[in-house]
C-alpha cells in the first residue's frame, strides 16, 4: 500500500484505488477531528494535509495510467475536488452546521471593525462548530470524484505505463 500512496508510476486497478482513496479518507478525517479539538499539537497534525494532494496524486494518478491517460489529468480531479468542497460545504453549512454560520459573521463583523485580533479568536471555535459540515463535505467530493476515477476503463494489456496490475513481470536478471 505505500507504493500505490507514495510513488506515482505504475498502474492500479479500480479495487486498489478503492482502498488508496480509503486509506487517504481515513487519514483526512482523523487529521481534521484532531486539528479541531487537540489545541496545537492537533494544529501541528493538521501540517500532516500538505502531504495528501502527493498521495492524492500519486493514486488517482496510477489509476489514469491504467486506463491509458496521462496522470496530468490529476488536475482536474484536484479541480473538482475543491469545487465539490466548496458546493457541499455551501449546502450542508446551515444543516449541519448552523452555529458556525453565527460564529463566521460576528468573526467578519469584528473584522470589518478593523479588531484582527478578536476575530482570530474565533478560528477555533468555528474550527469546531463547523467540523461535521467539514467532515461531510470532504466524503461526498471524495465518493463522486473516486467513482468517476474507478469508473475509467482499464486497458486490458500493457500500455506506456507498464503491465496491468496483478500481471507477472518478468525479471531480466
Amino acid at each position: 500500500m505505500l507504493s500505490v500512496l507514495f510513488n506515482p508510476n505504475g498502474r492500479i486497478g479500480p479495487r486498489t484505488f478503492w482502498r488508496g482513496i480509503v486509506l487517504l479518507l481515513g487519514a483526512m478525517i482523523i487529521i481534521n477531528i484532531l486539528s479541531a479539538y487537540a489545541g496545537p499539537v492537533g494544529q501541528m497534525l493538521g501540517l500532516l494535509t500538505l502531504a495528501a494532494p502527493y498521495c492524492y496524486l500519486c493514486v488517482y494518478g496510477k489509476r489514469l495510467h491504467d486506463s491509458g491517460k496521462s496522470a496530468w489529468f490529476f488536475l482536474l480531479f484536484f479541480i473538482g475536488y475543491f469545487i465539490l468542497e466548496g458546493v457541499f460545504q455551501t449546502v450542508l453549512m446551515p444543516f449541519l452546521s448552523p452555529a458556525a454560520s453565527v460564529l463566521q459573521d460576528d468573526m467578519t463583523l469584528l473584522m470589518e471593525q478593523g479588531q484582527w485580533m478578536e476575530a482570530l479568536a474565533y478560528a477555533p471555535e468555528i474550527a469546531k462548530a463547523s467540523l461535521m459540515t467539514a467532515l461531510v463535505s470532504l466524503i461526498l467530493a471524495n465518493i463522486v470524484l473516486g467513482f468517476l476515477a474507478a469508473r475509467l476503463k482499464s486497458d486490458p494489456g500493457p500500455n506506456e505505463y507498464g503491465p496491468p496490475e496483478g500481471a507477472a513481470v518478468s525479471d531480466p536478471f
